[in-house]
């Protein structure tokens, strides 16, 4: 009689349904990807024109988006060749994700970042044509990182890049170091003096940043032209500020000795951390300083450092930023290594 219940029992069992496979949402349409399918295969075959080449993780021109608690469900392979950074910001490589849960995903140009109200508090001359911004607002971000800065006046609304030169927790105000530009409209707007005027900033954004994979680095090397000190400026702060212990390469580079700025400031960081070294270089000859004259591409190749072992910063224009980006490849320095905020005209 209990054979015979058994036995019943287990034929009347109720079949176990099967769960549906995860999907993923990109630009408000939800997508199942077949079972072998990638994340790339499934929105490349819904028709949306995904940039793609190698499909091996290797051109990493696949890079989408997601948010970090799904990022975390996606296969390591799709996240490893990416810099910590880039992990940090919810990145990952299309061609090499296979759900095992329902995502969404946005590229990276796509992905919505809140917008803040900042009030100006001050606008100081660092040379003859760049000026200090401070703005009092309340938001986190990472020293490098940059934000869209809109204004609006009677003239029309602007918007334009500024990368973050301030460090949280040292600097009183967020901080952006602004090239004035004869003609343009934020130059225009900044020659009004607009102290206590309210300004929107939107991000932050980037991720040319400190992580803790940089700080075990036997070299952090930080280059920039121009401007690019912004950032640049931040990031080897918060290295100090983080007790970094290798070595600390600072080389900022300028055509002429004027389009240097924060000489003092630099100079007083080196002579207060043995552990950074200074380079002030100018393409151009000009009037004795505590600058010299070289090729800045040059100069890098002449470093003698293991550039297999350093995290690279770069800042500055993007045809700078991709120049020595190969310079220091062919010194040795593992693309994965190499960080940069890019400047691009708007």
């Amino acid at each position: 009689m209990v054979f015979a219940k058994l036995v019943k029992g287990l034929f009347s069992r109720q079949p176990k349904t099967q769960a549906p496979p995860p999907s993923l949402m990109f630009r408000g349409q939800k997508i199942t990807p077949g079972s072998e399918e990638t994340v790339l295969d499934a929105l490349l075959g819904a028709g949306f024109p995904i940039p793609n080449s190698c499909h091996a993780g290797a051109c990493q021109s696949c890079v989408l988006v997601t948010d970090q608690s799904a990022l975390v469900t996606l296969p390591i392979a799709s996240r490893e060749p990416l810099t910590e950074a880039e992990q940090a910001q919810g990145m990952f490589l299309a061609c090499c994700a296979k759900l095992t849960a329902p995502i969404n995903v946005y590229l990276p140009s796509e992905k919505q970042h809140p917008s803040h109200q900042a009030k100006v508090e001050a606008i100081e001359p660092l040379n003859g044509n760049v000026v200090r911004l401070s703005l009092t607002t309340g938001f986190d971000y990472q020293p490098g990182q940059f934000i869209n800065m809109g204004i609006t006046n009677q003239q029309g609304h602007w918007q334009r890049s500024y990368s973050l030169a301030s460090v949280p927790g040292l600097d009183e105000h967020l901080e952006l170091q602004v090239k004035v530009i004869e003609g343009g409209e934020f130059s225009h707007w900044l020659q009004q003096s607009p102290v206590g005027q309210i300004v929107t900033l939107e991000g932050p954004h980037g991720h040319c940043f400190l992580t803790e994979e940089h700080l075990e680095s036997k070299h952090l090397l930080l280059i920039g032209i121009g401007t690019g000190l912004a950032p640049l400026w931040g990031i080897v702060r918060r290295a100090l500020l983080q007790n970094y212990s290798g070595s600390l390469h600072l080389i900022v580079a300028a055509r002429e000795p004027e389009g240097l700025y924060l000489i003092d400031e630099l100079q007083q960081l080196a002579q207060q951390n043995p552990q950074l070294h200074l380079s002030l270089l100018v393409q151009e000859a000009g009037p004795s300083g505590p600058w010299q004259q070289a090729d800045i591409y040059e100069f890098v190749r002449s470093l003698d450092i293991d550039f297999s072992r350093a995290a690279l910063f770069l800042a500055g224009s993007e045809n700078f930023v991709q120049k020595m980006k190969k310079t220091a490849f062919m010194k040795g320095c593992p693309m994965r290594n190499i960080n940069a905020d890019a400047f691009i005209k708007s």
